[in-house]
C-alpha cells in the first residue's frame, strides 16, 4: 500500500499539485469516474506478483484492460483523462484526498 500512496504524492509533486486550502472546485461525474479507475487499476498493480514473463505481463494487461471498461474506458481514453486531471490542479486538488482515502479503503477490505 505504502508503494501506491507514494506514487500518489509524487504524481502529485509531479503535477504542480500543492497543499493549499481547497478551491471552490466540485468534482464532476467524469472526474470521479477517473479516479474510481485509477484507484482500481493501482490496487490492480500492487496486488500483481512482479515478473518479467511475456505471459504473466500479458494478463496483467488482459486485468488492466478489464478494470478499465468497466468504468467504460479504453487505455487511450484513460490516459488522456488522467493526464488532463493531473495536469489541472484546480481539479486534481480536491480529488487527491479522496483517492487516498478510497485506495486506503478497498486495501483494508483485502
Amino acid at each position: 500500500m505504502h508503494r501506491i500512496l507514494l506514487f500518489l504524492l509524487f504524481s502529485a509533486v509531479g503535477s504542480g499539485f500543492v497543499c493549499n486550502e481547497r478551491g471552490a472546485y466540485t468534482p464532476t461525474e467524469e472526474d470521479r469516474r477517473v479516479l474510481g479507475a485509477y484507484a482500481s487499476l493501482a490496487l490492480l498493480y500492487d496486488s500483481f506478483p512482479p515478473t518479467k514473463s511475456q505471459d504473466s505481463l500479458a494478463i496483467y494487461q488482459q486485468q488492466a484492460d478489464s478494470v478499465l471498461s468497466q468504468f467504460g474506458f479504453s487505455r487511450i481514453e484513460f490516459r488522456r483523462e488522467f493526464e488532463s486531471l493531473i495536469n489541472s490542479p484546480e481539479r486534481f486538488q480536491p480529488l487527491f484526498q479522496e483517492l487516498s482515502a478510497e485506495i486506503r479503503k478497498k486495501m483494508q477490505k483485502r
